[in-house]
């Protein structure tokens, strides 16, 4: 898996298509991303095609979700992951996140990526950081896609879905939901209630790389979320996967009406 990109005509593209002035959030419809609030973020591809053939576009989608969550500018940041050619895909995150003073626009408290489509859990910093950063990501990466796979127009339905996380049980079961229903839907395709395999869930979600779960988990370093924030929450990996089984086996039901907006 490659972290950087090494087509270096693909990165004369991106600039290219960076320094002209893509990102343009004037006419972006306003939202209630207030600084503070918490928010489930998610959307997906059009007519559910596969948005991530590979995991070198996955790692892309990620690296861009690190990279494009900063104030600066940032039309030469693939350039600087270049320099790290020679480190394994976290390894030169974890190098540039040392040497870098950053100002993030939104805190990562989950991810999650599957074959067409992504679900995020952020805190908004600066106001408007979220919508910054999710133009930023859909835009660069359909860009990206399109380069690669020799396609045009639109990859993503529309804008993004967003909602808003008002209480400390919603966001502990949007957690479990992110980080386990989401990837245990590659077990059970319509997931969404108790599942009737609780145990080969749990087994593909610990297993699976794309989330934070691993991380909650301290199986994996936190270098793209704000781990501390979710330990607010779940101070321990005890705590978390506690929480989980609670989840998994249909004895948090009465939070899972708030999914209905996901269909």
């Amino acid at each position: 898996m490659a972290l950087y990109l090494t087509n270096h005509r693909k990165l004369l593209l991106i600039s290219e298509f960076f320094n002209n002035n893509v990102f343009n959030f004037k006419n972006m419809s306003k939202r209630n991303l207030s600084p503070g609030k918490i928010f489930y973020v998610y959307n997906k591809s059009i007519e559910g095609k596969d948005i991530f053939p590979c995991d070198d576009d996955k790692w892309r989608f990620l690296q861009a979700l690190y990279f494009f969550n900063n104030d600066r500018e940032f039309c030469n940041l693939f350039y600087e992951i270049e320099k790290r050619s020679d480190l394994p895909p976290l390894e030169g995150l974890k190098q540039h996140s040392k040497e870098e003073k950053r100002n993030p626009l939104a805190y990562i408290l989950a991810y999650c990526l599957e074959e067409d489509g992504f679900h995020f859990l952020f805190e908004e910093k600066v106001e408007g950081g979220i919508s910054k950063l999710m133009q930023r990501i859909t835009t660069g990466y359909t860009k990206y896609f399109n380069n690669k796979y020799g396609r045009e127009g639109p990859l993503f339905k529309g804008r993004f879905k967003s909602l808003e996380i008002t209480k400390q049980e919603k966001l502990k079961y949007f957690l479990v939901h992110t980080n386990v229903i989401v990837p245990g839907k590659n077990i059970e395709k319509d997931l969404k209630e108790r599942a009737s395999k609780p145990e080969k869930v749990l087994d593909f979600a610990n297993d699976y790389f794309w989330s934070t779960h691993q991380i909650l988990l301290n199986k994996r370093e936190a270098v793209i979320m704000n781990k501390e924030k979710v330990e607010a929450v779940f101070p321990s990996p005890k705590e978390y996967i506690s929480y989980v089984g609670d989840v998994i086996h249909g004895r948090e039901a009465d939070l899972r009406g708030e999914l209905k907006f996901c269909k």
